[in-house]
């Protein structure tokens, strides 16, 4: 077999370390590589990397990175900061061709939380992100400066994270940490599992707001 493409870096281990998006209808991967993000296009081409030693985290591995499918947002962890990156597009005299990728990633958010995060998930929108760990956790961006207890916008990002707010809009602890986090298409529900204990919980909102998890024993579900 002759080598086709040679990826620069090779892929953290674990079920999180890379994802799939799109940006203005072009597919792109993400993957993390150490400390450091590669984003290639759809035919494998290079088209950034974002160097964690460049945000400060040159001794911080990578946890898991996911995208929001259809609006290209990128949501990294290192420890136990989760930074937000989102797409630009790129200026007319930055495109050589019409084949080159038009648009890269810039840095918006950073959240600090306060456990180490082990799984992201966004919605396909780039309107929530789920964030697993020790606890389970869904941050919602909002529009609106004032609403309490979000955090404030980052003076020296640009795009959406300027103009508005992201906070934790829902917590809840856990026996395990979550190693595994993922939204049903339609956003109205979201899945969760652990490394150890072989269950796999479907959460679901509640009437009051509150959510509730369906608790299913993949012992059952696969036979063993």
């Amino acid at each position: 077999m002759d080598c086709s493409q040679i990826l620069p870096g090779a892929v953290n281990s674990g079920p999180c370390s890379l994802a799939t998006g799109y940006y203005n209808e072009h597919p792109f991967i993400v993957y993390a590589s150490g400390r450091d993000i590669v984003i290639l296009d759809g035919r494998l081409k290079h088209v950034q990397t974002l160097l964690g030693s460049d945000l400060g985290y040159g001794e911080t591995p990578i946890n898991c990175v996911d995208t929001a499918e259809l609006v290209g947002k990128i949501a990294v962890s290192w420890g136990s900061d989760v930074v937000f990156f989102y797409p630009e597009p790129l200026e007319d005299n930055q495109v050589q061709n019409n084949n080159e990728f038009p648009g890269h990633w810039i840095l918006s958010h950073t959240i600090p939380v306060d456990y180490s995060v082990l799984s992201l998930s966004w919605n396909k929108e780039g309107k929530q992100l789920l964030v697993g760990g020790d606890a389970l956790s869904l941050w919602s961006y909002s529009a609106e400066e004032s609403v309490t207890s979000l955090l404030p916008p980052d003076p020296n990002s640009s795009g959406e994270g300027c103009q508005g707010v992201w906070g934790e809009s829902w917590r809840c602890s856990l026996a395990q940490p979550a190693v595994y986090l993922s939204f049903s298409p339609d956003g109205a529900m979201f899945a969760s599992a652990s490394q150890d204990d072989h269950f796999v919980k479907i959460w679901y909102q509640s009437k009051i707001g509150m959510y509730m998890c369906c608790v299913y024993n993949t012992y059952v579900l696969t036979g063993i």
